[in-house]
């Protein structure tokens, strides 16, 4: 067996509709056309005018011999005993180890860590529980309840059969996500991540709307929505024979089960008026048969969409939205060592000149200093950097007042940790800890700090607020803040000496 043949997706193959040509993601890109055989999957497949003009052509041919007018309302009246028979026929067989779920969606094995306090998880149109299953058997949170519904009583009670469903832990219903309402079953407002993979194609495109006000209902505020579905002319789209196409793009399989094909832009109107959009990325992979040495193109879209804050309008970043454009990391990989102090900035552009805190007046480098996480990269065998806190004089203590609305005054604290970052796919293992006490001990050691430390969050970041409570910190003082003129409130959390934080 060939190197090549070895290699598995183990990063993140989707790629932003908006990055640029040059962005580096997926492991498994073809550069030499040549070694197409030699495995039989790459990733970020070239799409060009060839499969573009082929792609327009069978979908040309498919508009000529559509479903017939008379069985159109058929199919969409019965959807239902379409999916029963389905998973009456398969059962189980249908049960798939979604094991990119991880590389995908870090969000939702965070949910599943022994700390991360109670948390809600929902799969809509659970099958045979794909999702719910591998969460459940890989939990260490015993506050992790996990939902699961489907369009279909079969799929349900498949679900239910199964020996690792536990009524204890989680619970299977029938639901309609174009339905009138949110379940009974659940509190509106009471989920953190919602499930969304290859459901909202089975829906006719009238009940979209519908769909989506369920949706926001049933998210928390800050809440998730991770999203995977059919990408516009996928290999699936384009093999549809005549009598399939009931409507543009919207087709009916063999077994009368209906899936629409979406474009990027289909899904940035329909979450973008409700959600921000923290993702939009299509996953374009080209599938080889290297016995008969046939090319198949797959398109799949992938999405990430979050509920407002109160107060906050859709696509502006909530205070729980995590932006990066770096590649999902191997949670097994985790680092190890202490977090090593940096005696200099990072190596950045924006720390050759000035910073600036939180309210724009410069910041001296002499009353900053990073902390940086490394770990060394399996596959380049090169340091990376993985997380990083900043610790700096806070800006008021240079003569700039802000005074604080509740608690502790600002006299009483000298040292601010301004940036805590840990990089997705690494967290829950101890490293953000570690660089709160790397920051206060810098502070310590560097600036002679003594006094209180204090951290900023939105009052609405559930999830940090959590974090910051478990590693000690105290809530402190409150205060308002200007947002993209959006109002404010802001919990300091912290200790009320650096000796206090690092147990000195």
């Amino acid at each position: 067996m060939s190197a090549t043949e070895e290699i598995k997706k183990r990063e993140s193959s989707s790629r932003d509709v908006n990055a640029p040509a040059n962005a580096p993601f997926g492991g498994r890109i073809l550069v030499d056309e040549s070694a197409v055989f030699e495995q039989n999957a790459w990733d970020h497949a070239t799409w060009g005018e060839e499969q573009e003009r082929h792609a327009r052509n069978q979908i040309e041919r498919q508009s000529k011999d559509p479903v017939p007018g008379e069985l159109v309302e058929t199919y969409h009246a019965n959807a239902a005993e379409y999916w029963d028979k389905f998973y009456a026929k398969n059962e189980n067989k249908f049960f798939k180890d979604r094991h990119w779920l991880r590389i995908e969606f870090p969000e939702l094995f965070q949910m599943i860590e022994a700390d991360a306090g109670e948390k809600n998880v929902m799969e809509i149109g659970c099958g045979a529980g794909n999702t719910m299953f591998p969460l459940l058997i890989e939990s260490k949170n015993p506050k992790l309840f996990v939902y699961a519904c489907d369009f279909s009583s079969t799929a349900v009670e498949v679900v239910k059969t199964n020996p690792e469903y536990d009524p204890k832990r989680g619970k299977a219903f029938v639901w309609d996500l174009a339905g009138d309402d949110i379940p009974p079953e659940v509190e509106p407002e009471s989920m953190d991540v919602l499930v969304l993979i290859f459901v909202l194609s089975a829906l006719h495109p009238d009940k979209w709307d519908q769909a989506m006000t369920n949706l926001f209902k049933l998210l928390k505020p800050g809440g998730l929505i991770v999203f995977r579905d059919y990408g516009r002319y996928d290999m699936a789209q384009l093999r549809f024979k005549k009598n399939r196409l009931l409507s543009d793009n919207f087709y009916v399989r063999g077994d009368g089960t209906r899936v629409y094909f979406f474009d990027s832009d289909e899904i940035v109107k329909l979450f973008g008026s409700k959600f921000t959009i923290e993702q939009n990325a299509i996953d374009r992979r080209l599938i080889v048969n290297r016995l008969r040495q046939i090319k198949m193109y797959r398109v799949w879209l992938q999405g990430k969409f979050r509920k407002p804050l109160a107060g906050e309008a859709p696509n502006k970043p909530s205070a729980t939205t995590i932006i990066t454009n770096d590649c999902s990391i191997e949670g097994e990989q985790l680092m190890n060592d202490s977090v090593e102090r940096a005696d200099s900035p990072l190596d950045t552009p924006s720390s050759l000149s000035p910073m600036s805190s939180n309210n724009g007046t410069p910041v001296d480098e002499r009353e900053m200093a990073y902390v940086i996480a490394e770990r060394t990269n399996a596959k380049t065998n090169e340091p990376e950097v993985i997380g990083m806190s900043q610790v700096m004089v806070p800006y008021w203590a240079r003569g700039h007042d802000h005074r604080f609305q509740h608690g502790l005054s600002q006299e009483d604290f000298d040292c601010e940790i301004d940036t805590l970052y840990v990089k997705i796919g690494v967290q829950g293992g101890g490293i953000g800890r570690k660089l709160v006490l790397g920051a206060l001990q810098e502070g310590y050691d560097r600036f002679n700090m003594r006094r209180g430390v204090i951290i900023w969050t939105l009052e609405g970041n559930t999830q940090g607020r959590e974090f910051y409570k478990r590693i000690g910190c105290q809530e402190l003082a409150r205060r308002k803040l200007d947002l993209a003129g959006i109002p404010s409130e802001c919990v300091g959390y912290g200790f009320r000496t650096v000796a206090e934080g690092l147990g000195k």
